[in-house]
């Protein structure tokens, strides 16, 4: 069943979808004023209205959506605003100034003006909504994003050097690209091939690059690891492909399966960050190098080890390219400490003031996160030292960049060929690899620039705190863990903070003391599922 988040002045609702003729219930996790539920009842023909244009208003235009993305830490470009005359009609029908399905959202007429406090703050709510519908993943450059440039990204290299632009572009930088084209089309792992791992499973390269790094620190930890374990996080993987699950539901997920290890390793990630893992790629990747010249016979168990070792090391090569990883995570936590040292850091929204104490041995990572998926969203200028230029991102903000894709599906499989190579006793040199990574002066831009977004980042700590209640397991354990989501459910919900605007301004001008804050107010119902 469909649900509509339905705004009214002073009031929002959830309506029910076409033909179930039910009654509207309050969004949970929000404190609301009551309205006539027969006003928001979305009958079949007007839900069939309404799903029939579903994905076919604007995007925000560049200047409203910079401004709301960087307030509320969010990718909002699949957002669709419908400002019509029809979507005029169906919210009027509603009763509403705007409702909200899924990423998209209608306006009653004259409702949507981003350029006035009272549009900002209405359009802020509605964005809410869409974030709140699942549209929202807060993910690092990994899982379904390192598989995709370990597998189906060849696959796009091999078809785009087929084209025009694909032949000029490999001409430009001295690349051979029928070379290239022959050796995709004759790799045994494009055709399917998988690696045989100590328990049997048999795994892609793409798969062995998602594994590495995030859940196993070592390839050797990776190749005996249980076939259950594997299977565990490979299924939570294809339900973030899926958007199946919420970021932090999956974070809580993939540390339940791994027996903590997730997050023991999430701790210390220096190596996922620039120039680090550039290093890391090129240690895991000599030790496959020394392994496939001493294997015997192509097929062999040894140099099956090989490959699966320069495998592992593609999470660390793929990590390199990701717009987040870009920065010097040392040098930009300095920064952070230095700053957090000078600047309390607190929260926007008062009633959430409690978590950032309570976090607040987490803050100086809290805000790299946010520096880092700030970076991955809104992408990075990058330069590598073959000549190449092109803007790269991270995050499932993958497909925002075709080069990234076929740069670094190239540096993959010019790493796994150097195996070949190798074992027929040729020499191989990393610059071949090394050069197509992001070069060293595009990592000291992009250094300098996150340490200057760090006030930004701080400024957000909250919101990063609100996406991920559903992590909270993690920090409170798991009989604490309801509560504290369906606090932070109540608490950081827009509509309660405009709320409690209007009641200070009210106050203020009847001459009367601020209101009083509930500051662990929650909704028992929703708590109680």
């Amino acid at each position: 069943m469909k649900q509509y988040s339905v705004h009214k002045p002073g009031a929002t609702v959830t309506s029910a979808a076409a033909g179930t003729g039910a009654v509207p219930q309050p969004t949970r996790g929000r404190v609301q004023r009551k309205v006539s539920p027969a006003a928001t009842e979305a009958g079949p023909v007007l839900s069939d209205r309404i799903a029939g244009t579903q994905g076919t208003g604007n995007t925000m235009d560049d200047t409203t959506r910079t401004f709301m993305e960087n307030r509320m830490q969010a990718d909002f470009s699949q957002v669709r605003i419908h400002t019509g005359s029809d979507a005029a009609q169906m919210s009027r029908q509603l009763g509403a100034l705007a409702f909200t399905l899924g990423s998209d959202v209608y306006f009653n007429e004259g409702a949507y003006d981003p350029g006035s406090e009272t549009g900002k703050h209405l359009l802020a709510h509605e964005l809410a909504h869409t974030l709140q519908q699942g549209t929202d993943q807060v993910r690092r450059f990994e899982s379904p994003e390192h598989q995709d440039l370990g597998d189906s990204a060849l696959g796009e290299l091999l078809d785009f050097l087929g084209t025009g632009p694909g032949n000029d572009w490999a001409d430009r930088y001295k690349i051979n690209g029928a070379e290239v084209r022959a050796g995709i089309e004759n790799d045994a792992f494009y055709r399917g091939k998988k690696l045989r791992m100590a328990n049997g499973s048999m795994l892609s390269i793409g798969e062995i690059i998602s594994l590495m790094g995030d859940f196993y620190k070592t390839p050797m930890q990776l190749y005996q690891a249980p076939g259950a374990e594997i299977e565990g996080v490979l299924a939570i993987i294809n339900k973030e492909r899926r958007h199946q699950i919420s970021a932090g539901g999956a974070a809580v997920a993939y540390n339940k399966v791994t027996g903590g290890r997730y997050t023991a390793l999430a701790e210390k990630n220096e190596e996922h960050f620039s120039p680090v893992n550039a290093g890391e790629w090129e240690r895991l990747h000599n030790a496959a190098l020394d392994m496939a010249r001493q294997s015997k016979g192509a097929e062999s168990e040894a140099f099956d080890q090989a490959l699966f070792t320069d495998a592992a090391a593609g999470h660390f090569l793929t990590d390199a390219f990701a717009a987040g990883h870009l920065l010097n995570r040392t040098k930009v936590l300095n920064s952070i400490h230095v700053y957090t040292a000078q600047h309390e850091v607190r929260a926007q929204n008062p009633l959430l003031q409690p978590y950032l104490l309570i976090t607040a041995s987490k803050q100086e990572q809290f805000i790299l996160k946010l520096i880092h998926d700030h970076f991955n969203r809104i992408g990075f200028d990058t330069a590598n030292d073959k000549g190449m230029t092109w803007k790269t991102y991270g995050d499932d903000n993958l497909s925002k960049s075709e080069e990234t894709r076929h740069i670094a599906a190239l540096a993959v499989f010019t790493s796994r060929q150097q195996l070949f190579r190798a074992k027929k006793g040729a020499a191989v040199n990393n610059k071949e690899v090394l050069d197509l990574l992001p070069n060293a002066a595009t990592l000291e831009q992009a250094t300098q620039q996150a340490i200057d977004y760090i006030p930004i980042a701080a400024t957000q700590v909250e919101n990063l705190i609100y996406r991920n209640r559903d992590a909270s397991a993690l920090a409170v354990g798991s009989l604490m863990a309801p509560l504290v989501r369906a606090n932070l459910n109540a608490l950081g919900d827009p509509g309660l903070q405009n709320q409690l605007e209007w009641q200070r301004s009210f106050n203020e001008q009847q001459g009367l003391p601020p209101p009083l804050i509930n500051q662990f107010s929650f909704d028992l119902p929703h708590f109680l599922e």
